[in-house]
């Protein structure tokens, strides 16, 4: 057959960590080992007590069909875990439960967004945004934010790329790729200009626990002037370990919550029961885990950046969030995505982002990443060919 396949699904495209990750694995089954230091997959397990709750919720008989808004259980967990975190009392039914923070991506922008509008993204930033938003008939339009500025958001700057089209502002913090926070001057200007140009918020948010400063990371959901114009997306893979479960949640406003809902319903029908019940165990159990997690990871930040610092031509902002740090390799000549598959062949998967810049993930043991990046080092001593 011949006809092709619809305009929309060719707008799609496989973005991100993925497509490497892709490419180590076909290496790693012709026998070679590869680090991998390209993708957000913790190396942790899943906490005991959370995986001993799904069994048991199972054991139950709960693997049935459930409410697409979510189980009310979970709703009413959730909205005392937001009103914990970004001191903003929310109700169950400003919440549904979606199969990922990806899944309430994609609905989200699915039902804002019109064929041709503008989503206004600062850059750089998760590269799938792109996709979704191409795939629900909208345009990204990238505001560049720059390590000199620490990758804080600059108000006329990003103003300047606000037209008559720009529907939405998407942000992410702790932000994927650069590891930074937003901080509440970038938050602040966000929320001016949402207001004056009377525009919907997204803030993606699944980092929010992954935070290495002292103090809880500032968050665009805590200002009551945006709740009415704001979605907020969190979730349980990052801080639980819990990538494979598919579990996140979106708080949206009222008017919203139905439509996502009326996706959920002619999508996935609901998000599993016993992973939701997996989920009330992951917010309400012991934290000590998810504790340890975090403070591994810093361990591992440091030791990354221990490293790196000793690479000349290699620059980077300093990550308090997250676990990536993105290195700007403009200064060694090197392209990014051809010195990542160079990288590649010698053994350490990394993620190309742009012409110029290395996603580097610390997901590994302490061991891996100093020798992944031992490795990263040795490719860039080696001549341009």
């Amino acid at each position: 057959m011949n006809r092709p396949l619809s305009q929309r699904i060719q707008r799609i495209g496989n973005a991100g960590a993925f497509g490497v990750w892709e490419k180590a694995m076909a290496l790693e089954a012709k026998g070679k080992k590869i680090i991998h230091l390209e993708i957000g997959e913790p190396d942790f397990d899943t906490p005991a007590h959370i995986i001993e709750t799904a069994h048991q919720s199972m054991r139950n008989g709960r693997t049935h069909y459930g409410s697409p808004y979510g189980d009310m259980t979970l709703r009413e967990t959730v909205a005392d875990y937001v009103k914990k975190t970004r001191n903003t009392a929310v109700s169950p039914q400003n919440i549904v439960i979606t199969p990922g923070v990806k899944g309430a991506i994609v609905m989200s922008l699915l039902t804002l967004v019109e064929h041709g509008d503008n989503v206004l993204v600062p850059a750089p930033y998760y590269p799938p945004y792109a996709e979704i938003i191409r795939y629900a008939g909208g345009n990204i339009i990238e505001c560049p934010l720059t390590a000199a500025d620490g990758f804080q958001i600059n108000k006329s700057l990003l103003e300047s790329y606000i037209t008559k089209k720009t529907r939405v502002i998407l942000i992410n913090s702790p932000c994927n790729p650069t590891g930074v926070i937003l901080n509440e001057a970038s938050l602040t200007a966000v929320a001016e200009l949402a207001l004056e140009h009377d525009l919907w918020v997204i803030s993606d948010e699944i980092y929010y626990q992954l935070n290495f400063t002292s103090s809880p990371p500032p968050s665009i959901f805590s200002n009551p002037a945006l709740l009415d114009r704001t979605i907020l997306l969190d979730g349980f893979s990052k801080p639980y370990a819990m990538t494979g479960w598919r579990l996140g949640f979106g708080v949206f406003p009222e008017r919203v919550t139905k439509a996502i809902a009326d996706l959920i319903v002619n999508y996935n029908s609901c998000v599993p029961l016993f992973i939701q019940d997996a989920g009330v165990a992951a917010l309400t159990g012991p934290q000590q885990p998810a504790k340890v997690m975090l403070e591994t990871y810093r361990k591992r930040r440091d030791a990354a950046i221990e490293i790196i610092d000793q690479i000349p031509n290699v620059s980077y902002a300093f990550p308090n969030g997250a676990f990536y740090i993105y290195l700007d390799i403009s200064k060694t000549g090197r392209n990014a995505e051809t010195f990542a598959y160079d990288c590649l062949e010698a053994g350490v998967a990394l993620l190309p982002q742009g012409p110029n810049h290395i996603r580097v993930a610390f997901t590994q043991s302490e061991s891996a990443i100093r020798e992944g990046l031992s490795k990263m080092q040795q490719v860039l001593k080696t001549k341009i060919v």
